[in-house]
């Protein structure tokens, strides 16, 4: 009995990865996307993720830093109105007191 020794899986992976690249270069000329579309592709939508990603990073704080400044400004104002009816007043009493004199 003439019995032949087991093929080395060698061969075997070597004869895949031959037939897989015969098969994407069949697949290339049927298909619109190749490989380096399609890697084109996951590029440019990683980007568009991590664009969208820091236009919220940086447009959140600064919506929040907006906000606060308003509301900065507005009680500045406020204290800036009372503080010209305080010497308005003032001046209205230093009036009076005159006309009493």
């Amino acid at each position: 009995m003439n019995e032949q020794p087991p093929a080395s899986p060698r061969p075997l992976a070597r004869d895949r990865i031959h037939v897989q690249l015969n098969r994407l270069l069949v697949s290339r000329h049927r298909r619109m996307f190749g490989i380096a579309e399609m890697i084109g592709l996951a590029g440019s939508a990683l980007i568009l993720i991590a664009v969208i990603i820091s236009y919220f990073y940086f447009l959140m704080p600064a919506r929040s830093r907006l906000a606060s400044l308003q509301l900065e400004r507005s009680r500045l104002q406020n204290q800036l109105r009372n503080e010209e009816d305080v010497v308005r007043q003032d001046e209205s009493t230093e009036a009076t007191v005159e006309n009493i004199r």
